[in-house]
């Protein structure tokens, strides 16, 4: 039987998911909160024995914008750019945009899966980079960083492989060939007919084999893909198709092997698998099944303790079909809600832990951003606080920093879930 504080958690939460739209609607700057829900992506294929071309992509989801009604439809404007720099910190290059972008009406506007996609090419050589990834809304002026590291220390190796890039068919030009979109390896949908596999990199001129599959692990020692090459420059890139009967988990890894010889080179990537009601946001199911800690039940916990990986996913889903409040949809609205509060907490509320872990972030993401927020400042005697206030549960909650470095601590009494 749920206890009467899981059941408030619980209720509250429902709440906030079910109007969330109308909150949105009614106060311009609750949406600021979701630019930091951008994605930025680096995907690389070999184009020369010393040089590697490097396609950065931001994906916008609508819903990280502050959309504004014009006449019939929603528009939004934004700026971004995408920079790569050296490990000494120096500009590689940059490309930024400004864009308008216009939604048909106002649950478009705040969808999470429809996105617009910006793209820009380097051409680097060997060392190691850092893309960073940077999106200002116009209304709200809230921006959000992304950065990427990008590691070729080994592209001098005579064998050399590439992190594999995913391909699945998308309508433009995406870096990769007419309508060959390239997938960051989160949420991939599983319905979709076309799948395939670029392998790229270095060998020397003659003979090799390329090995791929897919797995549940980051280790492979049953190929499920082996074929065998010719060389005649010393760089290659291979497209090769990939089984969807293969993809019958949540978490799983693309795993690559290159040969020649006595040398070889092995690369993985990790994908998640899109599944109805599985929120967009997870890409770390370990990590996101350790983030419902404070709303799992004993017995849950127990279960989760209980079971290995392929039992922990099922049970994941099994616990957020339970808590659905829309049953039946591909959607679990308190499921994006609660996971959408979970990466502002990371974002917003880092001290010397992860923020959704600290005292700041559990109580964000059990009642939300607060209705109003008080705040105490004495920097000579390195202490704060913070109160804040939220009229719809008719609670206040008092945070206190009495070390300088921003790690406050709750003092307001509250039974902890876990």
């Amino acid at each position: 039987m749920r206890n009467t504080t899981f059941t408030l958690f619980l209720l509250i939460l429902c709440f906030l998911a079910v109007d969330l739209s109308a909150q949105r609607e009614r106060n311009s700057g609750s949406k600021s909160a979701a630019i930091h829900q951008f994605k930025l992506s680096a995907f690389a294929e070999m184009v020369d024995s010393d040089s590697v071309r490097i396609v950065g992509r931001i994906d916008v989801p609508y819903r990280a914008l502050q959309f504004l009604k014009t006449g019939y439809n929603f528009s939004a404007g934004f700026e971004a750019n995408i920079s790569l720099t050296n490990k000494d910190g120096k500009q590689i290059g940059k490309q930024s945009w400004k864009k308008n972008i216009v939604a048909d009406n106002y649950i478009e506007s705040t969808s999470g899966g429809i996105a617009h996609y910006l793209t820009a090419q380097f051409v680097i050589a060997k060392g190691t980079y850092t893309m960073t990834g940077i999106l200002m809304d116009n209304d709200t002026r809230k921006s959000g960083v992304k950065k990427e590291s990008i590691d070729l220390q080994k592209l001098n190796d005579a064998v050399f492989l590439l992190p594999p890039v995913l391909l699945e068919e998308k309508s433009g030009e995406w870096g990769f060939g007419k309508n060959q979109f390239p997938i960051s390896g989160s949420q991939l949908d599983v319905g979709n007919n076309s799948l395939s596999i670029i392998l790229s990199g270095k060998v020397k001129p003659g003979a090799f084999k390329l090995q791929s599959a897919v797995t549940e692990n980051k280790k492979s020692d049953d190929w499920t893909f082996s074929a065998d090459y010719d060389s005649e420059t010393g760089i290659f890139s291979e497209e090769i198709n990939l089984l969807r009967s293969e993809l019958n988990s949540i978490k799983m890894f693309v795993a690559a092997k290159l040969s020649q010889g006595k040398q070889s080179s092995l690369q993985t990537k990790q994908i998640i698998m899109k599944r109805p009601g599985l929120s967009r946001s997870i890409t770390n199911v370990e990590e996101a099944i350790e983030q419902m800690r404070y709303i799992l039940e004993s017995e849950e916990r127990k279960q989760l303790n209980d079971s290995n990986r392929r039992e922990r996913e099922q049970l994941f889903l099994v616990f957020w079909a339970n808590r659905d409040p829309t049953p039946g949809t591909s959607k679990n609205e308190l499921m994006d809600e609660y996971y959408m509060r979970v990466a502002y907490a990371k974002q917003n509320f880092e001290s010397f832990q992860p923020g959704w872990k600290t005292d700041m972030g559990m109580i964000y993401i059990l009642f939300g951003p607060p209705n109003e927020v008080d705040r105490y400042d004495r920097p000579s005697q390195g202490y704060s606080r913070r109160t804040w206030h939220f009229y719809r549960i008719n609670r206040s909650f008092v945070f206190e920093d009495d070390t300088g470095f921003g790690d406050y601590r709750l003092t307001t009494p509250f039974m902890r879930h876990y």
